[in-house]
């Protein structure tokens, strides 16, 4: 089907190629974190439902909020102290208190809310008072500038106390009951609230000096990257000790301050492996993934927002996302709110209370209900983020492949897509937000062999799901043997990857030509050129799909080539082996080639798989060289 319909004349055609073969990072989820400080709206059903069932969020950034922490006297300015003991720390905590009832209550709703995975991932926003030390500028304190005491400051803003600024003390037993704050923090939440946390920021922000552009403030601690780094060191020794698995990520700051605590941590081998996976705020331009993906650790970014709420600012949403998803490499991406309580929607959050009618929820609803933690994102083409831009994912466990295509140009586009790498007969799901609907279902498309023409309008997000193949022909069908023989180049197997369309003992190509995966192809110097099979090892097998147009008997040729002898193999059609025992010849080079013919199998006409399987290697360790095979009428 056609997309709306819109008049040729003002279509622009762009050709759209994703290739599901060339794969990068695997998601994690999409999420927000919560606006505690207004509780109402996330204990109402329609809220919890808009956020799980409907938005799709996989992953809930929760706040480790001082207010669970009284001193013995109900002072958030009195020192609690933390012993060796776990379970007693745990018990010091207020898990009444607001924030932590709120953050709580969302979770326990997402085990019954949840589409599939679900993730809380936490952040600190603030150290206990106590545990924070003076804001030094020019080696003097600075002071608040709302009462005019140094910093840090417990002052009330709005409703509640914050810890205003400040830094953390750089002492060893300061670091240490730091740690044991934490981990007994991530751990009173996972016996509370019945989910263990995957991940742990050790600071917000840790270079964002809000004091300096705010009267009020906010919960804050300022670090240096020395200071952070043995922060960081110090939460990881606590969860080891502790055995809690919970990952520790940072920096968590924006992306003109994230480079200057990479580099401290990189350049500490200690911290560089305590690190499980960085994360940044905002955007995520390419330099901080080419500074970080040689690391072996994952990028999230895990708060952004400031757009207005109108389909423009939508627009932008999804431009920011795909652009994180594309550009930065990223495996994780979440807004700062969905809603925060006021009755419309803001720069801040997604949308006003439960409505999901919100063109900022709406393009965010692209990514996060669609994109699946599990999905791989995959090559895509182009990638424009001023103009057409394109991401796809495969989900092998669900079997699906997912494109988002944002077109923020003022034009209408004809999308020439073309599939590689996966074969998808239809897209199920095709879903549109533009500014003349922020959603719109509109049916399925079916795709011409692996490609479609696609009608996109003007400023527009667009969401195709498609049922991938388990098992496809590498070429556009399957080889038809008619009344005439045909020959099948052996590296034209089926697609469908390890396990399914091929076995291979290793991951790598050790030929190094014509197709990704693990089987072993290479030049060959046969007549004709091309390529062949080589490396091969028992245990090993590859599938053609084929067609014969009429029942008979068969005959079947091999290609062969084999320095040894005792190399064996069988082939089966539908599963059964048609061919007993075949035994490679020795040909006298790997290079040098004679055919072996299978007389007279009988087969019915219709469609079936072919597997060649190998069954023993010969005396010099491999089974031999395929080149090609060849299907006669007999």
């Amino acid at each position: 089907m056609m997309i709306e319909a819109l008049e040729a004349r003002r279509m622009l055609a762009v050709d759209v190629s994703i290739d599901a073969s060339k794969r990068f990072q695997t998601i994690d989820g999409f999420g927000t974190s919560l606006a505690w400080w207004a509780p109402q709206v996330y204990q109402q059903t329609a809220w919890q439902d808009a956020y799980f069932k409907d938005l799709g969020s996989s992953m809930l950034r929760v706040d480790l909020n001082i207010l669970a922490l009284p001193g013995s006297d109900g002072d958030l300015a009195t020192p609690v102290t933390f012993g060796e003991d776990l379970q007693a720390n745990i018990n010091q905590f207020d898990w009444n208190s607001v924030p932590t009832k709120v953050f709580g209550g969302v979770i326990q709703s997402a085990a019954k809310r949840k589409i599939d995975s679900f993730k809380v991932i936490g952040s600190i926003w603030t150290p206990p008072q106590w545990m924070k030390g003076p804001q030094l500028v020019a080696g003097k304190p600075k002071l608040d500038p709302q009462t005019e005491q140094p910093l840090p400051v417990l002052k009330k803003v709005g409703a509640f106390l914050n810890s205003v600024g400040g830094t953390l003390i750089d002492t060893a037993a300061n670091l240490q009951q730091f740690g044991r704050y934490v981990a007994a923090y991530v751990k009173g939440y996972e016996q509370h609230f019945g989910v263990a946390m995957d991940a742990l920021s050790i600071q917000n922000e840790p270079a964002f000096d809000q004091v300096g552009t705010s009267q009020v403030g906010f919960n804050s601690c300022l670090y240096d990257p020395a200071t952070f780094v043995k922060a960081l060191k110090a939460v990881d020794d606590a969860f080891a000790h502790y055995h809690i698995t919970t990952k520790v990520m940072g920096p968590e700051a924006t992306a003109k301050d994230e480079l200057r605590f990479v580099d401290a941590i990189q350049a500490d081998a200690a911290a560089k492996k305590k690190l499980d996976l960085y994360n940044i705020h905002g955007s995520v331009p390419s330099s901080v993934w080419n500074d970080v993906k040689n690391d072996g650790k994952k990028l999230w970014m895990t708060e952004t927002s400031g757009e207005a709420p109108t389909w423009d600012g939508a627009l932008s949403v999804a431009r920011n996302a795909q652009s994180a998803l594309i550009q930065g490499n990223v495996s994780a991406w979440l807004y700062w709110q969905m809603s925060d309580g006021g009755t419309s929607a803001s720069g801040t959050t997604l949308t006003n209370a439960a409505n999901t009618a919100a063109p900022k929820y709406a393009a965010a609803k692209h990514f996060f209900r669609y994109v699946r933690a599990g999905a791989v994102r995959v090559s895509a083409t182009p990638g424009d983020p001023n103009g057409v831009s394109v991401s796809a994912f495969v989900q092998d466990q669900q079997h699906t492949l997912t494109s988002v295509i944002v077109n923020e140009t003022s034009a209408a586009q004809t999308l020439k897509l073309h599939l590689a790498g996966a074969h998808v007969a239809k897209f199920n799901i095709v879903r549109q937000s533009s500014s003349s609907g922020v959603w719109k279902d509109l049916g399925a498309i079916t795709l011409n062999g692996d490609s479609a023409t696609i009608n996109l309008p003007a400023k527009a997000v667009l969401t195709l799901q498609g049922t991938t193949a388990a098992q496809w022909p590498f070429r556009a069908g399957p080889f038809v043997v008619g009344k005439n023989p045909l020959t099948i180049q052996a590296e034209d197997f089926d697609n469908g990857g390890e396990g399914v369309a091929y076995h291979d003992l290793d991951a790598i190509n050790s030929g190094g030509k014509y197709r990704s995966g693990g089987v072993d192809i290479q030049t060959t110097a046969d007549a004709g050129g091309g390529y062949n099979i080589g490396y091969i090892k028992a245990g090993e097998w590859l599938q053609y799909s084929i067609h014969l147009d009429q029942g008979g008997s068969f005959d079947f040729d091999f290609r062969l080539a084999s320095t040894g002898t005792g190399g064996k193999f069988h082939f089966e059609i539908d599963g059964v082996n048609k061919s007993g025992a075949l035994t490679v010849p020795r040909t006298g080079g790997y290079q040098s080639w004679q055919t072996l013919r299978k007389s007279s199998v009988p087969l019915t006409a219709g469609d079936h798989v072919l597997r060649v399987k190998m069954d023993a290697n010969s005396s010099t360790g491999s089974v031999g060289n395929f080149n090609w095979i060849k299907i006669s009428p007999h």
